[in-house]
């Protein structure tokens, strides 16, 4: 890239900094703004990609920083750092880009330069950082020059001006101090590792010394001192065995000999990452990152009703001492359940003693969080029927203080040491007999305990034992059947060919007549239609195996010999598959019968696999939440229309609310309405939405009494509802229920009996119309009208043509079906809710006409619907009978404030937005004729041209002359604002401003 274009983008970018920009870095610990224009820090957005010249746009194309379709890293939003040479610190070479949502930063030009100021030339004692934050957090606290190195490989070309500098290397990671100094070749071992912790004030003394800060000068507040909640411990316990789930920590399993999959369900292992403290709610994160550490494996210590209370932690090197948890006195006991197998156990205080006696066959070993937690569960275990304790404790002073506290509540008692070296771990050790008692020698002041030295034959270990032949094992299986087999032949859990017994239905889809059940790593597609009967067509596939059949599944000569073709396809257990087909057509005769007799049979219960749930969970917590789903609604063609989509998702989820909001597109046939329709439906659960082209004029009354509870109601086109049917909407939608009463004649006593019909609300509604709509439509429902222009009308067909060519993006797996599954698993995971607005009496609202009474309820309602999809995000309040109460935040009034301003705008004014739009563009007292205004605006239909014309000769602002035949009809705009005066701005007032608001009257 030519460099003067380089130069000039980087002051774009710095005098487009503005105050959101500078409020996310002061929020992340980058106060001092010198700093920040030192280093001439920008950010992207809009204004920064326009102007530029056509051959400048060319190059900025060709380096990838522009995009034909109109996102782009110069206008995405983002914090822009660029780097110079170290030579020249004045013409740029290259820009790194920090993304605020996921805190991620890369180059967005060819990797090249550090981020520096403009006197790197003269520095002589230099100190590199590898990430954007850390670069200003230390340049606005040490005295030495500070820059960054965005990546390791554009170190070795500085090796040479580095040589003749102090350098120290600074990081949040180990690893990536290490890969720096690699980099550096032969100055590796003259540089100074800095490792930073993310607080700066728990940096270590020595680190912080040789930075030159003072350790005094840093203010540390003491953590705020918060009762731990047992729900606290649960959600921590449960996001650590996902991480786990996911492949994380796995390197810290293998290297503390924990990787046994056995081992790890057994004691519930959960992995904490680096970032952990951001999955746990904002007011208890001081007080978890001081009491827990990342990188770390979580053991849950369970209550006797089996709920987490604390947690243990282990962590590197291998055999290292287990840390305390959450609480400061030991609650619960880890490994419950271990606790109840076995009579004897082994009580040991390293994790790394008891990973290795697991692989090695003790199956028994206990671990315990020092001798308190041991003591603290002496009587816990005796309860559990445990009656012989082998104690193996780090320290021997704390071996016999527990020895004592098991010997007084009735055990039997051995203490046995930890061997020094634990790869010689060869059998665990002997638990005492109490029918052959011995003496323990303790210190004097402890009592003696029996036990008994000999040595039992299920204590050996299963190195030892010989291993059973095939044969052995297959005549076990002929003699106390498949589910009878000993533990040490199951297959290890979490193994990924581990397929359950029973297979769990995931989606039904009434539309196609079609179910979807998964069991592990099979999954069955099965034909559903109510005149197919038991004649199913069924689908199985593992991975990229696939067999297909149509058979009867109640007959079982027809499903034995799909079982066994399907065995072969799949490769697959015989046996497995045929109990999947019994599970299967049972739950297929329940669909059936709810179809023949929908308001009685019973829905079938829609299980979300794991993995799913997982991925789902993990999008609820996104920051960037409706970005990701604006981007999901881009790759199902959806292109553009960035208010809209994130407007039409929030209304979609609002049905869950106790005022739903609805949405009505009004715009003239060919904009994508249909389109529009269809993308927002399909992303939520089939089980929510009811879908209908026509309506007759009492259908709404004859539903089911909950059938329109919490669904998305969408009708194709609003023109083929009867006044009756719009009627009936708009009650159900102001009162969320309809009743009516009708009378019958008994036919035996010939009385005349009244009836009442309750059909229970509240419902969205999404619907599309090619007419205007009239006060009462526009009250109660979003007036949706999609954008006509040029530049969108390209990118829909653009839209059109990628999608055509992308051959992964429709058919089974492809990446249509993966967004839908997505979104439909994280729909399913929203709970209904009440939603609290604390900041509610600090909303200033327009008040210019009747209608933003509406509007106004309106506006809240959105801020309900963002504060429930963010669920997972938000605090929680108690009401003391249900559930929580859902608490929006001020970043749900952001986002409704960007959403519907221009509505409440256009509320406030007495002319529709398109008559408006005609009338700005008509110089008063000069004559148009229809022609005329036509090459205005040539996107319009000379029906709505005729409609607005009508609206302004109606309302007095155009006139409209004499007509007929042979005669052209002018029209002439009167003047006049096309505007009406007063202000239309939504605002949060600041706290504490309502008191002195009240007494001047505001």
């Amino acid at each position: 890239m030519d460099p003067s274009l380089l130069k000039e983008l980087v002051e774009r970018l710095q005098a487009n900094l503005s105050e959101p920009g500078l409020k996310y870095l002061g929020a992340n610990g980058v106060e001092d703004r010198g700093v920040i224009a030192a280093y001439r820090v920008g950010q992207t957005g809009k204004a920064v990609a326009e102007g530029f010249s056509g051959e400048q746009r060319a190059a900025l194309l060709e380096a990838g920083l522009l995009t034909h379709r109109g996102g782009s890293n110069l206008v995405n939003p983002g914090i822009v750092f660029p780097t110079y040479a170290p030579d020249n610190g004045t013409d740029p070479v290259g820009l790194v880009k920090l993304n605020a949502g996921q805190n991620r930063h890369a180059y967005i030009t060819r990797a090249a330069g550090l981020a520096c100021t403009a006197r790197i030339a003269s520095a002589t004692d230099v100190v590199v950082a590898d990430a954007p934050l850390l670069l200003l957090r230390l340049a606005q606290t040490v005295d030495q020059t500070v820059v960054m190195a965005q990546t390791a490989d554009i170190l070795p070309p500085l090796v040479e001006w580095l040589s003749a500098r102090k350098v120290t290397l600074a990081s949040y990671r180990k690893e990536r101090l290490c890969a720096m100094a690699e980099a550096l070749g032969p100055l590796k071992d003259e540089v100074r590792p800095a490792l930073i912790h993310p607080e700066l004030a728990r940096t270590p003394k020595g680190t912080l010394e040789a930075l030159g800060i003072d350790p005094r000068s840093l203010n540390v507040e003491p953590a705020p001192s918060l009762p731990i909640t047992p729900k606290l411990v649960a959600d921590l316990v449960r996001y650590a065995r996902e991480r786990l789930a996911d492949g994380e920590g796995r390197d810290l399993l293998h290297e503390l000999g924990a990787d046994d999959a056995r081992f790890i369900e057994a004691y519930m292992i959960g992995y904490l990452p680096e970032l952990y403290w951001k999955a746990v709610p904002k007011a208890y994160r001081a007080t978890v990152k001081h009491r827990l550490v990342a990188h770390s494996l979580v053991l849950p210590a369970l209550d006797a009703e089996d709920t987490p209370v604390d947690v243990m932690l282990a962590r590197r090197p291998g055999g290292k001492r287990c840390k305390d948890g959450l609480k400061r006195r030991p609650e619960g006991l880890v490994a419950a359940k271990v606790v109840t197998t076995r009579p004897e156990i082994i009580v040991t205080d390293r994790f790394g003693y008891a990973a290795r006696l697991f692989a090695k066959g003790a199956r028994h070993a206990v671990l315990v969080r020092g001798a308190d937690d041991a003591v603290f569960n002496a009587k816990r275990m005796r309860n559990a029927g445990v009656r012989h304790a082998t104690v193996s404790l780090r320290r021997r002073d704390d071996a016999q203080r527990v020895a004592r506290a098991f010997q007084d509540a009735g055990l039997a008692v051995a203490i046995v040491p930890i061997p020094k070296n634990l790869d010689d771990v060869k059998r665990a050790p002997v638990a005492p007999r109490a029918s052959r008692p011995a003496r323990v020698k303790l210190a004097p002041e402890a009592s003696a305990m029996p036990v008994d030295p000999a040595h039992r034959k299920d204590s050996v270990l299963a190195a030892e034992a010989p291993a059973r032949s095939a044969e052995t094992r297959a005549a076990e299986v002929r003699r106390t059947g498949p589910d009878n087999v000993s533990a040490k032949d199951e297959q290890p859990l979490g193994e990924p060919n581990a397929i359950p017994r029973k297979p769990a239905l995931t989606r039904h889809d009434k539309q196609t007549a079609t179910a979807t059940f998964v069991a592990g790593e099979l999954t069955y597609r099965v034909d559903t239609a109510l005149a197919c009967g038991s004649s199913l067509e069924v689908r199985i596939q593992r991975g990229e195996r696939v067999h297909v059949d149509t058979f009867n599944l109640a007959v079982e000569a027809q499903r034995r010999r799909f079982s066994l073709s399907a065995a072969k396809a799949a490769a697959a257990p015989l046996e497995v598959i045929n109990e999947h087909l019994i599970c299967i057509l049972d739950t297929v005769r329940g669909i059936q019968e709810e179809a023949a007799h929908p308001l009685d049979a019973p829905k079938p219960r829609i299980e979300i696999p794991e993995p799913e749930r997982r991925a789902a969970l993990e999008w609820l917590r996104r920051p960037d939440l409706l970005d990701a789903v604006a981007s999901d609604f881009d790759a199902l063609g959806f292109v553009g229309e960035e208010k809209i989509k994130r407007l039409l998702y929030l209304a979609c989820v609002s049905r869950k609310l106790r005022r739903p909001l609805s949405a009505i597109f009004a715009s003239p046939s060919s904009t994508g309405k249909s389109h529009a329709l269809q993308t927002c439906s399909v992303l939520m659960p089939p089980e929510d939405v009811v879908h209908v082209s026509r309506l007759s004029d009492r259908a709404l009354y004859y539903m089911a009494a909950d059938a329109l509870r919490n669904k998305l109601l969408v009708i194709d086109e609003e023109e083929a509802l009867s006044v009756e049917i719009l009627r009936a909407l708009r009650v159900l939608q102001s009162r969320g229920i309809l009743s009516q009463t009708y009378t019958s004649t008994d036919p035996s006593s010939g009385r005349i009996t009244a009836h009442d019909v309750k059909v229970h609300g509240p419902v969205s509604l999404l619907s599309s119309t090619t007419r205007r709509l009239d006060l009462q439509d526009t009250s109660r429902c979003f007036e949706i009208r999609l954008d006509e222009s040029p530049e969108q009308t390209r990118r829909v067909l653009a839209a059109q043509r990628d999608l055509r060519a992308d051959s992964g993006h429709f058919g089974p797996g492809g990446r249509r079906e993966r967004i839908v599954r997505r979104h439909h698993a994280l729909q399913r995971l929203l709970k209904p809710a009440a939603v609290s607005i604390p900041f509610a009496g600090r909303v200033r609202f327009p008040a210019a006409r009747v209608l933003h009474r509406m509007e106004q309820g309106r506006f809240l309602d959105l801020v309900e619907a963002s504060a429930l999809l963010h669920q997972y995000q938000r605090s929680r309040t108690e009401n003391g009978d249900g559930p929580g109460v859902v608490v929006a935040d001020e970043c749900d009034f952001r986002v409704a404030v960007e959403l519907v301003s221009e509505y409440v705008a256009e509320a406030g004014q007495e002319l529709s937005v398109w008559s408006r739009g005609l009338l700005e563009r008509m110089t008063p007292e000069e004559p148009y004729t229809m022609a005329e205004l036509q090459g205005l605006f040539p996107q319009w239909t000379r029906h709505r041209l005729r409609e607005c014309l009508g609206e302004l000769t109606r309302l007095e602002h155009v006139s409209a002359g004499p007509g007929g035949r042979g005669r052209r009809r002018e029209y002439k705009a009167l003047g006049g604002p096309a505007r009406e005066a007063g202000t239309h701005v939504i605002r949060l007032l600041p706290e504490g401003r309502l008191a002195n608001l009240a007494a001047v009257g505001e």
